[in-house]
């Protein structure tokens, strides 16, 4: 996977996802369909990154569902870019199935997160996501459930 060609930037997803600033954490993507549903981002891992543990000089692994969740966000909102005025739908994490982890720390160096739409039902989503470094076997994987809601949505729960 390391060889493969940045199709967009830290810079350009930032308009596709919902999070800013420092909670924005990929640093771009190299590869996505809205045809079969599925995203392949990246995050450049170094002692700057959130998350990231001094004492055991890495990324303790199971954060990697954050990955695999705003990898999810930016394939809803490239999906939605074209229908919503530019503006992202947000999303929530309904549920986190057979999370797995292959080894504790995700280290510093380039970590890829896959992601695969395997279930929808209008707003109710479901994927499969894996997440690997230095094209190794998944180090985690995780089935998310989650829904698409429109920010009316948040405003009538206040």
């Amino acid at each position: 996977m390391n060889t493969q060609a940045i199709i967009l930037t830290k810079e350009q997803l930032k308009s596709f996802v919902p999070h800013t600033s420092r909670m924005f954490i990929l640093d771009g993507l190299i590869k996505y369909s809205t045809e079969v549903m599925s995203l392949t981002s990246f995050i450049d891992i170094d002692s700057h990154s959130m998350f990231w543990d001094d004492e055991r000089q890495g990324i303790p692994a199971y954060f990697g569902f954050e990955y695999m969740a705003q990898s999810i966000a930016a394939l809803s909102g490239l999906l939605n870019h074209s229908t919503r005025n530019g503006r992202p739908r947000l999303g929530m994490i309904m549920a986190v199935r057979d999370f797995s982890c292959a080894k504790p720390l995700l280290t510093k160096g380039r970590t890829f997160c896959e992601v695969l739409q395997i279930f929808r039902d209008k707003d109710v989503v479901s994927f499969e996501g894996k997440i690997y470094q230095d094209n190794q076997f998944p180090i985690a994987d995780a089935i998310i459930n989650a829904i698409e809601v429109d920010e009316s949505f948040l405003k009538n729960k206040e």
